[in-house]
């Protein structure tokens, strides 16, 4: 009862100790399996926060399939910080103001980052349940309005980036607008002295379990259900278990619940199954469900419904069968069934449980002179459907057929250590065919049957061989097929050992959709408790419908794929290859792989809380800190299980969804590294993956495409950013034949714009022949700069002149080039006229020619002369000795014509100070009267 109950109190959890968490291997909007409540959270001895809110944080994700939205520490694809557009890095959660708390970092990744909120100052968030529940001031989930769909949270990759509130908006919770109505629950504790199967038998005993809809006979329909129920109940049913036996049609009658340990039980209870066929009445499912609830009794068990498919069933007024079934567990056997009629009312029933679903048997009928049977392929299926049903470990080892007057079967076994004794051989013929059937062992000993029945016979192996049973058939006179399987238990795997499968909404209830298929998922435990970890599961999956070559598929536990979680110890795969209403068998392979299955230590288990505590879940659980024990060497296959496929037919199914796209940066060289997805899914081979690019939320052009590798291998490439100093979120996304799927996780990287790595080779180059100019540059002004004394005075004299255009006429020699125009009247030279140094008075004295070489002897002879140049005005620090000429005519001329200044233009003032080396200098000038001048500019 535990095992099967979807909310579930036990010791502190190896990893997550006092949290609780939920089992929630399927897809967004898909329910969780059971929430797991530790004994110390119920007991108020922990410091997880508010107890309402975490409960409510569960609830939502078993309920309503969505997730976490929370990053985790040392999580790669989930960290609990990330760098935003703004380049800013910000804590991963999905709230509705900013949380405030604590950052630090022990690495160079955001994986490497721990971000702790603050309890008390986050009085102002509200939201969200699944992003913070351990603040009491949270009561709300994100919503459109607030979803923080760039975090990258496993809500946002597992729900395309859609709000809590939006995807708990699709659950048929939501749908409705009646209003919502409360009851209260009654507890029942029972505790049961034996843990034996309890199974019910409810066979429908009606007209059609005899005839067709047109009321024609079909002989052998209710013979072979007669014969296959009551073989089973007298030599197939385990001792330990408890059988009961219901009969519906036009009455309902009942036996007890008896244990099959007694021989005189069993005889009982297949005496109750009818003899003759029905010839009346008509079915009342809910009537014969609650009689089977209540043969069960308050323990409950398990209900098994044998009844036709031919007709849809019309519910009575006020009929529930679910109610009825009082979540007892019920297989729907349809037998006969024809697909054309509905099975939505035996669908809910195999829904009340995630282990059961619907078997059905196809109306198979076979016309042979005036008569017509039900074919013996019938009486097969339905015998391997009570098995299943009924939990049996037996399994099919070999089956064969013939169709003559006389002809003989083989059944080969090839390998007697996969299986335990006893083992048995069942013939299927046709209830009317007197033929005589024998079969013998290996050595050719013939075996007695244990139980001959007129469409079933029975013969048991005490001791499995190696080699050929032969199963031989003479003197059948219409000639019709026989069938012979060898059933036999399989080895218990070693190490007390056992793997499960199941579906998140049942093997009963496989559904396809537009752009998916279901999830098949596994458990490998010892002991029904200690997950075993790093083994290798591939399911084995076998159209009944459509008899052929079965499909292998890998379940991973990864995080890849259809895995949701790494390391959790579930390991899953897509059903990828099957058609809505394929009924289908599903055996379970497991080995050690190769030496690397390892499974949790068990003393963990009820362990008290280990220091750390991790939150549920991330991308993978880290194991690397618990004690694990390596099994050994093993491979043990399971008893198949029966699945169901439902929903819409795919026309094509979308390649997968990478799940774990990581990145590393080198400048602007970007690699990325990720799990190939498939063509299908995860099955299979794209055939490109493209890297999509996006800057503040703007899609940019792709940046890169790699080749697709066969699903499951490693991929690595780089790319290259667009730019630099923009943060740049990366995607991958698969493509094949035309479609395409889900984008991946999202990456954000930045490369900063000084770094050379950053530089396309000729940008490269520019700088390089820049440098080299710009150090020309450098010599050409420090030479230019020590050589002034001489090149000074020539060159700006030629520039205020107006020679130095290359233009000019008469430039071959030197003094040409320095002649004055005819019309001016030199009186001196400028600057540098030793002779006859004069001030300079007028703009026709400009065009006197500097004397350089004067100047560089003067310069010689006076070496402590601060000169600069012969060109600026400047002050002597040292008060240097003035040398002062009196000259009447320059004085004179000085105060009826305004000095000229540095740049050759006359300006007025008094104390003009011109001090310019070896020239003529005036201080205290005396003052110049004002006076209107003329425009002299040059």
């Amino acid at each position: 009862m535990w095992d099967s109950a979807h909310l579930r109190v036990g010791p502190s959890h190896y990893l997550f100790g006092d949290n609780p968490w939920t089992q929630q291997p399927g897809g967004c909007g898909e329910p969780g399996d059971w929430i797991y409540v530790p004994e110390n959270f119920l007991l108020d001895n922990t410091n997880v926060g508010n107890p309402g809110n975490v409960l409510v944080h569960e609830w939502a994700k078993f309920r309503w399939g969505v997730f976490e939205e929370y990053g985790h520490l040392h999580d790669a694809i989930f960290p609990q910080v990330y760098l935003d557009d703004t380049n800013t890095i910000t804590p991963t959660y999905c709230t509705d103001n900013q949380l405030e708390g604590a950052m630090s970092c022990s690495g160079d990744t955001e994986a490497d980052c721990q971000f702790i909120p603050e309890l008390i100052q986050n009085t102002s968030v509200t939201s969200s349940l699944l992003a913070a529940p351990f603040l009491d001031s949270v009561i709300n989930f994100c919503d459109a309005a607030t979803h923080n769909a760039a975090a990258p949270t496993k809500h946002n990759l597992l729900c395309d980036q859609s709000s809590v509130m939006d995807v708990i908006a699709w659950h048929t919770d939501m749908s409705g607008n009646s209003p919502i109505s409360l009851a209260s629950t009654n507890f029942t504790v029972v505790s049961a002295e034996q843990d034996w199967p309890r199974t019910v038998f409810l066979l429908e005993y009606t007209t059609l379990m005899a005839s067709d809809v047109n009321g024609e006979p079909v002989v052998g329909r209710w013979e072979q259900l007669r014969d296959n129920v009551r073989q089973f109940i007298l030599q197939e049913a385990a001792a330990e278990s408890y059988v009961g036996v219901v009969m519906f049609g036009s009455k309902i009658e009942a036996s007890l619940l008896l244990p099959l340990i007694s021989k005189t039980n069993r005889e009982h209870l297949a005496s109750l199954i009818y003899e003759s066929s029905p010839y009346e009445g008509s079915k009342v499912l809910g009537t014969a469900i609650q009689r089977g609830v209540q043969v069960l009794g308050p323990q409950g068990g398990t209900l098994v419904l044998l009844t036709q498919n031919l007709q849809e069933y019309a519910l009575l007024p006020n009929e529930n069968l679910v109610e009825a079934a009082d979540n007892n567990p019920v297989w729907p056997i349809l037998y006969p069934s024809n697909p054309s009629v509905p099975t939505q009312i035996y669908e809910q029933l195999a829904g009340i449980s995630p282990d059961t679903s619907i078997l059905t048997i196809q109306n198979d009928l076979i016309t042979t002179g005036d008569y017509t049977y039900q074919s013996v392929g019938g009486s097969a299926g339905l015998h391997g459907s009570l098995l299943t049903a009924a939990g049996s470990p037996a399994v099919r080892v070999v089956s064969g057929n013939c169709q003559a007057s006389s002809c003989t079967i083989p059944l080969q076994v090839n390998d007697n250590t996969a299986y335990i004794s006893p083992a048995y051989v069942k013939v299927f013929k046709y209830q009317t065919d007197l033929a005589m059937i024998s079969v013998t062992d290996p050595t050719g000993r013939e075996i007695n049957p244990a139980d001959e029945r007129n469409s079933a016979i029975l013969y048991p192996i005490s001791t499995l061989q190696n080699g050929g049973y032969q199963v031989s058939m003479r003197n059948s006179a219409k000639s019709m097929t026989v069938i012979a399987e060898l059933w036999a238990t399989p080895t218990p795997a070693p190490f007390d050992l056992e793997v499960s499968a199941w579906s998140p909404k049942g093997l009963h209830n496989l559904p396809y959709s537009k752009g998916s298929a279901p999830r098949l998922l596994a458990t490998v435990t010892k002991n029904a408790s200690s997950p075993v970890l790093f083994a290798d599961v591939t399911a084995m999956v076998a159209n009944k419908n459509t008899p052929g070559t079965p499909v292998n598929i890998t379940l991973n536990d990864s995080g890849t794929g259809a895995d949701v979680t790494g390391q959790d110890g579930i390991y899953s795969g897509y059903l990828v290859g099957f058609q809505p209403k394929d009924d289908v068998s599903i055996t379970l392979t497991v080995t050690d792989n190769n030496g690397q299955a390892k499974m949790v230590d068990t003393s963990l288990r009820a362990a008290p809380t280990i220091s750390g505590d991790v939150a549920c879940c991330g991308s993978q659980l880290n194991v690397s800190s618990l004690q694990l024990i390596t099994i050994g060497s093993f491979t043990f296959s399971s008893s198949a299980v029966s699945g169901r496929f439902t929903g819409v037919p795919p026309v094509t199914l979308p390649p997968g969804r990478v799940t774990d796209l990581e990145a590393s940066r080198s400048g602007r060289d970007v690699t990325l590294s990720f799990t190939a997805p498939g063509a299908q899914l995860d099955q299979g081979q794209a055939e490109w993956y493209a890297v999509h690019c996006q800057l503040g939320g703007v899609d940019l052009s792709p940046i890169g495409n790699f080749s697709g590798v066969l699903a499951g291998s490693t991929v690595q490439d780089q790319v290259t950013l667009p730019g630099c100093n923009k943060v740049y979120t990366l995607t991958v996304v698969a493509y094949y034949n035309g479609s395409y799927g889900s984008a991946s996780n999202a990456v954000r990287e930045m490369a900063a714009c000084s770094s050379t790595n950053n530089l396309s080779p000729g940008a490269i180059a520019g700088i390089t022949i820049g440098c080299i100019l710009g150090v020309l540059l450098i010599v050409l002004l420090v030479y230019l700069g020590l050589n002034s004394d001489h090149l000074d005075d020539l060159w700006v004299w030629r520039m205020l002149t107006c020679r130095c255009c290359p233009c000019c006429k008469d430039t071959k020699d030197d003094d040409d080039l320095y002649s004055p125009p005819s019309r001016a009247r030199r009186t001196d030279y400028i600057r540098g006229n030793t002779e006859s140094a004069r001030p300079v008075r007028s703009l026709a004295d400009l065009y006197s020619r500097p004397n350089v070489e004067a100047k560089k002897e003067q310069r010689q002879t006076r070496p402590q002369d601060e000169d600069d140049g012969g060109f600026g005005e400047r002050m002597k620090q040292d008060k240097m000795q003035m040398k002062s000429t009196e000259d009447a005519e320059s004085l004179a001329s000085s105060r009826s014509t305004l000095p000229i200044n540095q740049v050759g233009l006359p300006v007025g003032g008094d104390n003009h100070a011109y001090d310019d080396g070896p020239y003529t200098i005036y201080r205290n000038a005396p003052p110049v009267p004002a006076q209107r001048r003329a425009n002299t500019q040059v």
